[in-house]
């Protein structure tokens, strides 16, 4: 609300039509070095709004650098933490994971608990999960169940980069061990789900072992 006005409105168009001002031409600032800390703040909420991970967290990365440590959990921060950052790995964003009480108190609980779990998911959900390790998926598991998100929601939304991380590392035991527990808890399994863990076992392993293991998931896809 605060830039529903016409000053505002008007600085804005001014921006829109300056080649100088315009985002194209902010990839090149920063390449470049300019790397005051608003310049660096608008750079990365402007890359999560276009969805560029890479460059947002090359911005925030800097931005987090420059910051005292002693400064991390300050209200613009925490707003940087709620409307920027899509790294769970940015210093600013560890520092709050590791003192979640403080946080909470000053910040309130459900906004931190929501903060927390967007830049998480937004990291899980990144081209770049597709690399993480079987311990780095752990930790981003354990930060949400500390903040009390249930186990069996955590595990819903790691299941598939779990399972490919084990897979990945030639564990077909432990992939399918996940797959079956997970499973276990779920109440009715949709035939759909069924053919499509099938499909996504027998396309990762030829593990008979482990894919035995699964064949009471399987036949309800039958």
């Amino acid at each position: 609300m605060s830039k529903n006005n016409e000053a505002s409105l008007k600085d804005m168009a001014d921006r829109a039509i300056d080649p100088a001002k315009q985002f194209a031409s902010w990839k090149n600032y920063f390449a470049q070095g300019v790397h005051d800390d608003n310049f660096l703040i608008e750079y990365g909420y402007t890359c999560r709004m276009i969805c560029d991970t890479l460059q947002n967290i090359a911005a925030m990365n800097v931005y987090a650098q420059k910051q005292k440590a002693s400064n991390f959990n300050s209200p613009s921060n925490f707003v940087v933490i709620q409307k920027v950052i899509m790294d769970d790995d940015n210093l600013i964003f560890k520092n709050m994971m590791e003192n979640l009480d403080s946080f909470y108190a000053k910040y309130g609980k459900k906004e931190v608990i929501t903060a927390a779990e967007n830049v998480i998911m937004f990291s899980l959900y990144s081209g770049r999960a597709k690399d993480f390790s079987v311990a780095k998926l752990e930790e981003m598991k354990n930060n949400l169940k500390k903040m009390g998100v249930p186990e069996q929601a955590v595990g819903a939304r790691f299941l598939l980069a779990e399972t490919k991380a084990y897979f990945k590392e030639g564990n077909a035991e432990k992939a399918t061990d996940l797959i079956d527990r997970f499973y276990k808890g779920v109440k009715v399994i949709d035939k759909k789900d069924a053919q499509f863990i099938e499909k996504y076992v027998r396309e990762n392993t030829r593990d008979e072992k482990s894919i035995n293991k699964l064949n009471w998931i399987f036949k309800n896809g039958k």
